[in-house]
C-alpha cells in the first residue's frame, strides 16, 4: 500500500469520517498530511495559532500548561484523538502539544473539516460528542485537584492506563509503564510526593508493581468519573 493509499484507508476508517461519501474522504486526504513524530516533538506552542486539527493514529501526546516554569499536565491523547484547532476557527493556542510515545499523525486544516462536518449530520454529532466528552473530562480533573495526592494519583493512572490500551481500531491489552518522575509532571505533584503515595497505594492493595517490569497493575476499579 502506498503512503497516499494508506492515508486513504485510514482516513475512511477513523470514526468521525465513518459515514463520510467516499468522494468527500477523497477530498479530505487530498488536504491532509500524515508524518511520523518521535518522541519530544512540540506539535506547537502557546501563543501560536494554528488552523490545523490533529487526529492521532498511532503513539501519545500531552496537553499541558507551563506556569512559573513547571509543567502542568491536563490531557493525554491516544489513537483516535482529535486536538489542535477543534473550535473550528483561527485562533491563538493557549497550551502545549507534546508527543510523548513516538506517533504517527494525521492533521488537514480547519475548514476542510468544517466543510465536512456541516454537511453530514452523523459526522457532526460524532464529532461534538468528542469535544463534549473532552470538556467533561476536563472538568473531572478540576475536581481532582483538590483530592487526597493518593486519591489523585489513581484517578491519574487509571486515565493513563485507559489511554494506552486504545488503538485506531479498539483496545489492546497495552501494560500501563510510567515512572514516577513522569507521573509528577503529569499529576502536579512533586517527585517525593508520588514516591510516598505510590508506596501507600501499594500497601493499600489499591496498585500492584511488578519489580522487574515496573509494570503498575490497578487493582481497585478507576473511580467512576474516569471514562
Amino acid at each position: 500500500m502506498t503512503l497516499s493509499g494508506s492515508k486513504l484507508w485510514y482516513l475512511r476508517n477513523f470514526k468521525f469520517l465513518g459515514d463520510i461519501p467516499p468522494e468527500k474522504i477523497d477530498e479530505v486526504a487530498g488536504n491532509t498530511h500524515m508524518k511520523d513524530y518521535p518522541k519530544g516533538t512540540v506539535l506547537y506552542k502557546e501563543g501560536e495559532q494554528t488552523d490545523q486539527i490533529y487526529m492521532i493514529k498511532q503513539g501519545e501526546v500531552i496537553l499541558y500548561h507551563m506556569r512559573n516554569e513547571k509543567r502542568i499536565v491536563f490531557d493525554t491523547l491516544g489513537p483516535g484523538s482529535v486536538f489542535g484547532g477543534i473550535s473550528l476557527k483561527p485562533e491563538k493556542i493557549e497550551h502545549f502539544a507534546e508527543v510523548v510515545l513516538g506517533s504517527k499523525i494525521c492533521n488537514f486544516p480547519q475548514d476542510v473539516m468544517l466543510k465536512i462536518i456541516s454537511t453530514n449530520p452523523r459526522a457532526m454529532v460524532r464529532f461534538w460528542q468528542e469535544v463534549s466528552g473532552r470538556l467533561s473530562d476536563y472538568e473531572n480533573r478540576l475536581k481532582d485537584s483538590s483530592a487526597p495526592a493518593g486519591e489523585l494519583l489513581l484517578n491519574e493512572l487509571s486515565r493513563l492506563k485507559n489511554t494506552r490500551q486504545k488503538n485506531f481500531f479498539g483496545f489492546l491489552n497495552r501494560p500501563l509503564i510510567i515512572t514516577h518522575e513522569e507521573l509528577a509532571k503529569r499529576s502536579g505533584l512533586n517527585r517525593v510526593t508520588v514516591t510516598r503515595e505510590m508506596r501507600r497505594l501499594r500497601e493499600s492493595g489499591k496498585i500492584s508493581v511488578d519489580q522487574k517490569t515496573g509494570v503498575i497493575t490497578i487493582l481497585e476499579g478507576p473511580p467512576k468519573n474516569i471514562v
